[in-house]
């Protein structure tokens, strides 16, 4: 969860020049966003690792390399 920390410090940092250029409906919705994959929220992670799967499994062929 580095990844978000770091986002998140950078988000907080610099959250006045990054409102003035997004809505704020926006903002508040990243926001809120961050806060539950940072918390971990149950429900966004089933989601999350869902979509990945579902991404693996759809691309699969190109993860795949025949043996040539």
């Amino acid at each position: 969860m580095n990844g978000w920390r770091v986002l998140h410090t950078y988000y907080k940092k610099n959250k006045s020049d990054i409102q003035e250029e997004l809505l704020t409906d926006e903002v508040d919705d990243s926001v809120r966003w961050l806060k539950k994959v940072y918390n971990e929220d149950k429900e966004l992670m089933k989601e999350l690792k869902d979509d990945v799967y579902l991404l693996i499994m759809n691309n699969k062929a190109m993860l795949i390399k025949p043996n040539t």
